[in-house]
């Protein structure tokens, strides 16, 4: 008899291998890949199936299974919000409201447009960057 515990990761199991299963089939993606030197190959429409097969049978299943072994959770959110670090405008980082880790970027901009969509150090999945003009 399964015990609640295991019904809920099976549960869990079954609800991300159907996730990854839809996001591996809603790329738009060529049957394309560039070797080592840099030349394209293109894959025929048999060897497409081969691959989506293998995606569908065995590993999207394996990749739910591992990840939700290992104590998968929903991923938590933060937001980035520019503060001023010195004594001066310039000197400013983004900071996560989560950890509280500071982040410098030395070309402006915030760390969405330079391509941060989780925080380096909790993991987090950045939600919003907040200017320090947006919380006057």
């Amino acid at each position: 008899m399964s015990s609640f515990k295991d019904k809920k990761k099976e549960k869990a199991i079954a609800e991300l291998h159907n996730f990854m299963f839809e996001k591996s089939n809603s790329a738009n993606v060529e049957p394309v890949f560039t070797d080592g030197e840099g030349k394209e190959h293109y894959l025929d429409d048999k060897s497409a199936v081969v691959i989506n097969d293998i995606l569908e049978q065995a590993f999207i299943p394996f990749l739910a299974k591992a990840v939700i072994e290992e104590g998968y959770e929903k991923r938590e959110t933060c937001n980035y919000i520019e503060t001023v670090m010195g004594n001066s405008d310039e000197d400013k980082a983004w900071v996560c409201d989560k950890c509280g880790e500071a982040w410098t970027l030395m070309e402006g901009g915030t760390p969405k447009s330079h391509n941060m969509h989780f925080c380096p150090q909790c993991g987090a999945k950045i939600t919003e960057c907040i200017p320090k003009e947006k919380l006057n």
